[in-house]
């Protein structure tokens, strides 16, 4: 691979991956291209890479995809670094049946469920509903903290619901307390989870869920797929989740549903 298309692709990587420059484009070629394989590892489903530099690491991969985990091999084929396999259109006469009911529902299911601070960072950049914190995601260090801001997002909890008494801290007569609410949102405690399920019941379901409930009733086209939650999500996230479903794999929390 030339040393000009190496040095284009390696300044698109660092601008688009890191805060700080942390690649350095005057190297060998082959030290280019170790540090290009490197980075493109960290690559979400989201990114929007010019066509040239989706070339270049597609000649990097497509004979290697083996090295690769499942999971970035599955970011880079809704990228369109690797191919994806050819997929059929079918007309489907109740595509959006069931799909205004629990939009935000199965969203704050999958908020709950998260272990990991990056498993709620991945949520919030594939949904809009968390468009308003995207810009400060790498200032969230702890769990906790970006869950309830998620959650505050998502209004999961009923304001009145939190009280302070439920603290060990608090002392004599105990009231509920606006300014602590956004403190108990994001803590899931078991002992109290009772007191906010009924908060919970009504909400609606994800982008995710959307597109899960019409692609599980038969409607396989990408395109429609994409029309139906009004172009939140881009149609490559769409691909690769749909690829996932028909493997088994990564299915949203509606699917444990039905």
């Amino acid at each position: 691979m030339k040393k000009e298309l190496l040095v284009s692709m390696i300044k698109e990587l660092d601008k688009l991956l890191y805060q700080d420059s942390e690649l350095n484009p005057d190297q060998k070629p082959d030290k280019l291209q170790a540090d290009i394989e490197e980075a493109s590892k960290e690559l979400q489903s989201d990114d929007e890479l010019s066509k040239q530099t989706i070339d270049g690491l597609t000649q990097i991969w497509e004979d290697r995809a083996g090295e690769l985990t499942v999971e970035i091999g599955e970011v880079f084929q809704g990228l369109g670094i690797l191919p994806l396999a050819d997929e059929k259109a079918e007309e489907t006469t109740n595509a959006v049946t069931h799909v205004e009911k629990f939009i935000k529902d199965d969203l704050v299911t999958e908020v709950e469920g998260a272990e990991r601070l990056k498993d709620l960072k991945d949520i919030a950049r594939s949904n809009d509903e968390f468009k308003a914190i995207r810009g400060k995601l790498n200032g969230y260090k702890e769990v906790d903290d970006l869950r309830g801001a998620m959650m505050e997002i998502l209004d999961a909890a009923p304001k009145e619901d939190v009280k302070v008494e439920e603290t060990p801290k608090a002392k004599g007569k105990t009231e509920p307390k606006a300014k602590m609410e956004i403190v108990h949102k994001g803590k899931e405690e078991k002992p109290k989870s009772e007191k906010k399920t009924a908060g919970i019941k009504d909400h609606s379901k994800s982008n995710k869920a959307v597109v899960y409930l019409a692609w599980k009733d038969g409607e396989e086209d990408v395109k429609k797929l994409h029309k139906l939650i009004k172009a939140r999500v881009k149609e490559t996230t769409i691909t690769s989740w749909t690829r996932q479903w028909a493997k088994g794999k990564a299915l949203p929390a509606i699917a444990k549903k039905k």
